[in-house]
């Protein structure tokens, strides 16, 4: 009886051995693969530029090459004056500008006499802009400001109903001018700085 346990316990002992052996020597394949790329943000740059507009050309309204238009000082104008003005919005970037992305605001600074704010009451501004030669006749829905009151419009902003891709343009008027009936004796030395703000966006 005693040799028969001595036997199971060796052989208990050499399975479990094998066991641990088996666990030790264990391996596994591994391989691992790799991707990279380059992420490289685009650029939104318009750019404002004076253009020969034909009759629309006006040689004391002139625009900077660069994002600010330059409207030039006028006067002394008389009671029934009448202002042209004409420039090209590039895109000089690698992004497009969606429709319903480059927007036009009008605004203007004075001195807030009663004389500046009758000139302002007495003038009026109308914009349109289109990728004709001649936006009016055949591209001006693209920007319109309609042609009413100074006052009415100052503040209001408008979008183009077109996109512009890269290197692509649009061609601009702005006539900025009386009412019918000219300006009466109140807006006699009144001033006011009208401004043109152009923002676009890529989203």
């Amino acid at each position: 009886m005693r040799i028969n346990n001595k036997v199971v316990t060796l052989a208990a002992l050499s399975t479990a051995s094998v066991a641990l052996i088996g666990v030790g020597a264990s391996a596994t394949f591994t391989d691992t693969v790799t991707t990279t790329g380059k992420i490289t943000a685009g650029t939104l740059d318009l750019g404002i530029a004076a253009f020969d507009g034909g009759r629309f050309a006006n040689p004391s309204g002139t625009t900077t090459a660069g994002d600010d238009v330059n409207f030039g000082d006028v006067g002394p104008v008389t009671s029934n004056y009448t202002q042209y003005y004409t420039f090209r919005i590039t895109n000089n970037g690698t992004l497009p500008v969606p429709a319903g992305k480059l927007a036009f605001t009008l605004s203007q600074t004075n001195g807030g006499t009663a004389k500046d704010l009758a000139l302002i009451e007495q003038s009026k501004f109308l914009a349109e802009c289109g990728d004709a030669n001649e936006p009016a006749a055949s591209g001006a829905d693209t920007i319109d400001f309609s042609d009413r009151g100074f006052k009415d419009n100052d503040g209001r902003t408008v979008v183009s109903k077109k996109a512009l891709a890269p290197t692509e343009f649009i061609q601009c008027e702005v006539l900025i001018r009386t009412r019918e009936a000219g300006l009466d004796n109140d807006a006699q030395g009144g001033t006011f700085t009208p401004k043109l703000t152009i923002v676009g966006s890529d989203v």
